[in-house]
């Protein structure tokens, strides 16, 4: 408990040396003899410094330059996305903010490089690998072999190889239609359509029979009873 009161105290005693140290606010820099002047704010720099009697003189940052903070200097340079270093403008630079860049398709960051956008810079992916670009990594290529696909198109520096499904060795059957065949004799006609490679369609006959008539002469007629019993009777009468 004694310890953290004495912690707290050596802290407290800081910051109110840091305070007379400067007796200035963060967005106010001094002048001497106690005084402290206005920084100038975001998107503007130093035209002229306090003094005195007048206060700090700014002025808007000029093109292709801009200031992120509270400052008593000038404005910064905007970056140059240079794509000789593999980059790539993703954000243009304005008053407030510089430019940012980022790698290229088929690029990927320089490890352990300077985070200021004016040093940084993108190496291309090695041979066999790709990157979508920005902050993603180099890749190897898909390997449509070892997959068992089938290569569709060749990888480059900036895309994933593309495979496909392997075709099957079986090779769907086309279909096929038969003109239809008649068959004729002296009594019937028969059709007959071929078969076909439809799948569910077999081999069909339709008989088709034609209906025949037996004419009969004298010789091959006969009489029904009724009619031969009127003979008879007729007969007997011409003999009486």
């Amino acid at each position: 408990m004694a310890s953290t009161l004495v912690l707290a105290a050596a802290f407290a005693l800081l910051l109110r040396c840091t305070a007379r140290g400067s007796g200035c606010a963060r967005d106010q820099y001094p002048l001497g003899h106690g005084k402290c002047c206005k920084k100038c704010p975001p998107g503007s720099e130093l035209e002229k410094r306090c003094t005195f009697r007048d206060d700090t003189l700014c002025v808007p940052c000029e093109e292709h330059s801009y200031n992120a903070d509270f400052t008593e200097k000038r404005c910064k340079r905007c970056a140059v996305c240079e794509r000789e270093r593999g980059l790539q403008e993703v954000k243009p630079c304005d008053r407030l903010s510089n430019t940012h860049c980022m790698c290229l398709p088929g690029y990927e960051e320089v490890a352990n490089q300077a985070s200021r956008e004016d040093d940084k810079r993108c190496e291309p992916c090695p041979a066999g690998s790709f990157s979508k670009g920005g902050k993603e990594k180099c890749r190897p290529w898909t390997n449509c072999t070892a997959k068992d696909l089938k290569l569709l198109r060749p990888g480059k520096r900036e895309e994933d190889t593309i495979c496909e499904e392997q075709a099957s060795g079986l090779s769907e059957p086309s279909p096929t239609v038969a003109l239809p065949t008649s068959f004729k004799d002296k009594h019937s006609t028969w059709t007959t359509a071929a078969p076909t490679r439809f799948y569910g369609i077999s081999l069909v006959i339709h008989p088709k029979t034609e209906t025949t008539s037996d004419k009969s002469d004298g010789r091959n007629s006969y009489r029904i009873p009724i009619q031969e019993e009127q003979m008879d009777h007729k007969a007997s009468l011409a003999q009486n």
